[in-house]
């Protein structure tokens, strides 16, 4: 994944796709996509560009990237097997299936292929659609929310290049959030790192934004050894390790109004899960934690 700036981006995908009327058709056909993830889940899908093209995650699951000339989709196989018909599909020169290692996904059964776009089709696509909003939904189901590393990857900054290259007024932004784990506000990297957690977003109870921006902030500053015990994944389990790290707030969120002014550096912490775990099965602090864990182990 590549972090670009909103005119690097556009630059990009300018070059990526100089026909802008095959440009256009693909974005629109992927804000459909977009926003059947987002009614399936906001926190369950992201998306992003990368040097080859154009991502919608689910899950644990790529389900459609936009390539130089085509478009990569995950069918529901189960939906294609109980068609009647579906030699519309094989006969179509819009739609050829993908016969290298992504031929089809297991952990949710889908048969995937290529997809041209064309202003004239008015039969192929609708047809692919639905098996594509159908494998939406059962990847939706199985995953509880975005795969962690794959939320880190999203990127705001295309879905505000979409907004802008359509004409739209608003367009759906992910939430990433649970209630065991959380984080702070979105700290843009051009603005000061103060502002009001909790006034930017309707929230539920417990359940603040886990934003990738913010978490790269603290672990920018402190790194990645848990700040209780000195854990370090990287160093135990090599590269498979690698960024892998629990942010902690230092002050429970649900005592923070939206008038509390949220800082990464001062206000968030990295932690190992285990050590995330008891700060807030205990409400200890990180140094009382860390007293503890020294006492108890000389």
């Amino acid at each position: 994944m590549t972090d670009l700036d909103i005119d690097e981006l556009k630059e990009a995908m300018t070059s990526l796709f100089p026909n802008e009327k095959y440009r256009k058709i693909c974005l629109r056909l992927f804000l459909e996509a977009l926003n059947k993830a987002n009614s399936c889940g906001n926190n369950k899908w992201g998306a992003y560009y990368y040097n080859e093209g154009v991502r919608l995650l689910v899950g644990n699951l790529i389900v459609l990237t936009i390539h130089k000339n085509s478009i990569w989709m995950a069918l529901d196989k189960q939906s294609l097997n109980e068609m009647k018909d579906t030699q519309i599909l094989e006969e179509s020169h819009l739609w050829r299936w993908e016969t290298g290692d992504y031929s089809e996904y297991k952990p949710v059964p889908s048969k995937n292929g290529y997809y041209t776009p064309s202003n004239k089709d008015l039969y192929i696509w609708p047809l692919i659609r639905d098996l594509h909003f159908r494998y939406i939904e059962k990847v939706a189901n199985k995953y509880k929310w975005l795969n962690y590393k794959s939320q880190s990857n999203h990127s705001d900054k295309l879905l505000y290049y979409l907004k802008d290259e359509l004409g739209l007024q608003s367009i759906p932004i992910p939430i990433y959030s649970d209630t065991e784990f959380e984080t702070a506000e979105e700290i843009p990297a051009n603005e000061n790192t103060n502002l009001y957690e909790g006034a930017k977003k309707q929230i539920t109870v417990n359940a603040y934004e886990r934003n990738p921006t913010a978490r790269k902030k603290c672990l920018d500053n402190y790194g990645y050894k848990c700040s209780v015990c000195g854990f370090d994944f990287e160093e135990v389990y090599g590269k498979i390790g690698a960024g892998y790290i629990h942010v902690h707030h230092l002050k429970p969120l649900n005592e923070i109004n939206e008038k509390y002014k949220v800082d990464p550096i001062n206000d968030l912490r990295p932690v190992c899960p285990n050590c995330h775990s008891m700060l807030h099965r205990t409400k200890f602090s990180i140094e009382q934690l860390r007293e503890k864990l020294r006492r108890n182990v000389i």
